[in-house]
């Protein structure tokens, strides 16, 4: 007696008949995600592969020794790694635009700390005035951005 199950469908064997079948496998969104992933995942390679052979000119350049290049080398693999479980964790209980502000809070401070106002950014917890907060006057006028405090306005307070 033969069994007359249907089998499993195979998947095509040329290139373009496979893209094809795996579009229709991956749900209504098509391909165009996975590929992206992919391209991004490969930018990656290609620049930490760029890093490897340009070592020894990055060096020169900024006169630093091999083992700072190596360490800068490997921070740029392992923090990607490191945080990815933090925003992960954000992105499934914060909506995209909170995620979004905080991202560009994170820019944003990184980049005044590699400016010219690293001196600022660096004393910042040092002077930045301490007081009561008084709640009332928050919530009838919130400050959403800061600005830092003049020194003789500071005084003043």
């Amino acid at each position: 007696m033969t069994d007359m199950s249907p089998t499993e469908p195979r998947a095509p064997r040329t290139p373009v008949a496979y893209l094809r079948w795996m579009s229709g496998e991956v749900g209504p969104s098509g391909l165009k995600p996975v590929l992206i992933l992919l391209a991004i995942a490969s930018f990656e390679r290609f620049g930490i592969t760029a890093i490897g052979i340009l070592g020894p000119n990055i060096r020169d350049t900024f006169h630093i020794s091999n083992q700072t290049l190596i360490t800068v080398v490997a921070l740029t693999s392992i923090f990607p790694a490191l945080f990815s479980p933090g925003i992960g964790f954000l992105s499934d209980r914060v909506d995209r635009v909170r995620l979004d502000q905080f991202a560009t809070v994170v820019n944003g401070l990184a980049a005044r700390a590699r400016a010219s106002e690293a001196a600022v950014f660096r004393a910042a917890p040092l002077l930045t005035p301490r007081r009561r907060l008084d709640e009332t006057w928050a919530a009838r006028k919130p400050v959403l951005r800061w600005r830092p405090v003049p020194p003789q306005q500071e005084a003043a307070e």
